[in-house]
């Protein structure tokens, strides 16, 4: 559920929230399905996030769904790809560029090469991307933008295999692997790509990142889990 309140001259004009659309909500009230492509069949919606970008206003999910528009009033529109351009699943958590109206994004999945980058442009279009391979799956939640690169996050957090492919839901934290943090220019090629590593960790979020010469400051929320003997989370 989505909540608006619209303010002008100091005063609160009006208050609404709103379900965003989603097949399950659409069975529920007895209508079709939103309108758009769904890649993973999912019938739940959008439940992490909601950001403007492009003149549009987009609910996203974490790990997968195409996010879905939202008119100015929290109204559904439906399932929107940026516009035919997306190939595949999008993040919850995209970075907007406020200089150049660019939007940076990741997703990852439990197929090779585990990630993927991409950069749409300020008119809503997908403009670039490319694969970025990891040693496994992964669990990654946020990235970083600075003026001219990207800051992808490889941390050692991840399905359990066994329980995914019996369809249940659990984490594992291995403190044996370091936790890796990816940089690559804004529209750069997985060569481009160099990787730091750091103690094994997660991060939930970054706070903000930027440059100083040659190097590049990234201020994040480091997470270290609880974890029983066996590693897991």
């Amino acid at each position: 559920m989505v909540h608006g309140v619209r303010l002008r001259d100091g005063k609160a004009e009006w208050y609404r929230n709103r379900y965003v659309g989603s097949t399950s909500v659409s069975q529920r009230r007895g209508q079709p399905d939103i309108p758009g492509r769904n890649w993973n069949d999912n019938p739940g919606g959008p439940n992490t996030n909601v950001g403007g970008f492009a003149g549009t206003t987009w609910a996203m999910v974490e790990a997968g769904g195409c996010p879905v528009e939202l008119t100015y009033e929290l109204e559904t529109v439906g399932r929107n790809d940026f516009f035919g351009t997306l190939p595949g699943p999008f993040t919850a958590h995209p970075k907007v560029d406020e200089h150049t109206g660019e939007l940076c994004y990741f997703d990852y999945g439990h197929e090779h090469p585990f990630m993927w980058y991409g950069v749409v442009n300020a008119a809503g279009s997908l403009v670039h991307h490319v694969p970025v391979e990891l040693p496994g799956a992964r669990l990654p939640h946020d990235m970083a933008i600075t003026e001219h690169y990207s800051i992808l996050h490889d941390l050692p957090v991840f399905n359990d295999e066994e329980a995914w492919r019996a369809g249940r839901h659990k984490i594992r934290f291995d403190s044996s692997l370091p936790a890796r943090f990816g940089v690559i220019p804004r529209h750069g090629q997985p060569s481009d790509i160099r990787w730091f590593e750091f103690s094994p960790c997660f991060l939930y979020h970054v706070v903000n990142a930027w440059e100083e010469g040659d190097e590049i400051v990234m201020v994040a929320c480091r997470y270290l889990p609880a974890r029983t003997a066996d590693g897991t989370i």
